[in-house]
């Protein structure tokens, strides 16, 4: 939320107080510079919450602005402030203080020590006709002071500083007033009205300092405080350092350069050679150079040869001579032929005149299916062609016939001979038809073809 400048002065009340939160139905700008979040003089940007209300407001004193007791509401500002802790106070120090006498003749001082907030009773009390009296406090090192809280003599005598002025100092030396946001006349800030409650004021903006003075403008009956400071420790922040850009800086490369040129041998760039050593590390790599040119020669020259390498196994396929001429789809391997002679039994070659052999008869079918609509067994040989038959067109085996099957054609009729394995006895001999005379003949049927007539 955003405040204007003057929000002390409108009209409206408020309830409560900067620790407890204060009632919703109070002027919220007002209550803003009440808790001193925003300065009257400049106004400014305002962060809150709303909380749960509680039973009851205490009213409290506090820049410049007093606050009623407010009841019960159901909800309530809290005002947020990131820094507003009490600061602990390293030191205290006086213009003066009082040494007061009893009636008895007892004394009791009222030290700078006496001013901080919350130690028991009396408070700093300056020394009596002292018109520039001031209190001063030493933080120990430099802090952000936020606000400030101060309090009368709360004993039998009513003293309390109704005004004050407030310095500030890096060196305890040189002191420089604060003068608020408006920075045109030193500040004076509104002190307590008895001696019992305590008044807060803000320091907008806050003071970073370590030492802090307090000199009353004006008092009831005699200078008297307490006082306990807000703020929160100072964030180290360096210093943003301008960029510069960095320049790489140059290295000299040294390359020697020899007096005396050998003939023959061209200068490399970028490589420096040691004229002692150049010798030696040439040789080095050159024979280096060779044994891996070698090494790369012997294995290119084993892997050639073993490729090229076929399995020197000699197949026997020869025969005995008389042998038919074997067919080239035949495979032979060594040693698959049968040893000759010894190994097999011999049997007697009877030859004789195979012409006149009788043919042997086939086997005929022992049922032969008659059916009704025809008079002859079927057949898996070509039927007699009929009217109306025509060979189906095939091109390849795999086409299959429109209607018709097709018959396999009975082979022609030729007389068949059994070709003998081997001659055992009669290895290099061919047998010829014609040397059957003198041999004994076979006994011939009568009429078969090739027999003598009678």
């Amino acid at each position: 939320v955003y405040c204007p400048a003057g929000c002390k002065d409108i009209e409206g009340d408020i309830w409560g107080n900067t620790k407890e939160g204060y009632r919703d139905t109070s002027v919220l700008c007002k209550a803003a510079v009440h808790a001193g979040v925003v300065a009257d003089e400049v106004g400014g940007q305002v962060s809150l919450s709303r909380e749960k209300g509680i039973t009851l407001y205490e009213s409290a004193f506090a820049n410049g602005l007093h606050s009623k007791r407010g009841s019960l509401s159901e909800k309530r500002l809290l005002f947020h402030k990131a820094c507003g802790d009490a600061l602990e106070v390293a030191a205290f120090n006086a213009s003066s203080w009082w040494q007061e006498v009893d009636a008895l003749g007892q004394e009791r001082s009222w030290a700078a020590e006496r001013a901080a907030l919350g130690t028991p009773s009396p408070s700093w009390a300056a020394e009596p006709g002292t018109d520039t009296a001031w209190l001063e406090l030493d933080l120990g090192t430099r802090r952000n002071v936020t606000g400030i809280v101060t309090k009368g003599s709360a004993e039998i005598y009513d003293f309390y500083v109704t005004s004050y002025r407030v310095s500030s100092s890096r060196d305890g030396k040189n002191w420089r007033p604060y003068r608020g946001g408006s920075g045109r006349e030193d500040k004076v800030f509104e002190g307590n009205v008895d001696s019992l409650g305590e008044v807060s004021n803000a320091f907008i903006p806050p003071i970073t300092t370590r030492y802090l003075r307090i000199t009353p403008q004006g008092w009831h009956q005699r200078a008297a405080l307490k006082v306990a400071l807000l703020g929160c420790q100072m964030a180290r922040v360096r210093a943003a350092r301008p960029y510069v850009p960095s320049v790489p800086k140059e290295v000299p490369v040294h390359i020697p350069i020899p007096t005396s040129r050998p003939p023959g041998r061209t200068s490399i760039p970028g490589i420096a050679l040691d004229p002692e050593k150049a010798d030696s590390t040439l040789l080095v790599m050159l024979l280096i150079g060779v044994f891996v040119l070698l090494c790369s020669s012997l294995l290119l020259l084993a892997f050639l040869c073993r490729r090229r390498r076929k399995p020197a196994a000699k197949l026997n396929c020869g025969l005995p001579k008389g042998q038919p001429k074997l067919e080239a789809s035949q495979v032979c391997s060594l040693g698959s032929l049968p040893p000759p002679g010894s190994a097999l039994p011999s049997f007697p070659v009877v030859l004789g005149d195979l012409s006149q052999t009788h043919s042997p008869d086939y086997a005929e079918p022992d049922v032969v299916q008659v059916s009704p609509s025809s008079q002859s067994g079927s057949s898996t040989f070509k039927p007699p062609p009929d009217e109306g038959y025509t060979l189906p067109l095939v091109v390849s085996h795999y086409d299959v016939p429109g209607k018709h099957h097709e018959y396999a054609e009975p082979l022609p009729p030729e007389p068949e001979y059994a070709t003998p394995f081997g001659e055992p006895e009669h290895a290099g001999a061919r047998w010829n038809p014609s040397d059957t005379a003198g041999l004994p003949t076979a006994p011939s049927r009568a009429g078969s073809p090739g027999s003598p007539p009678a």
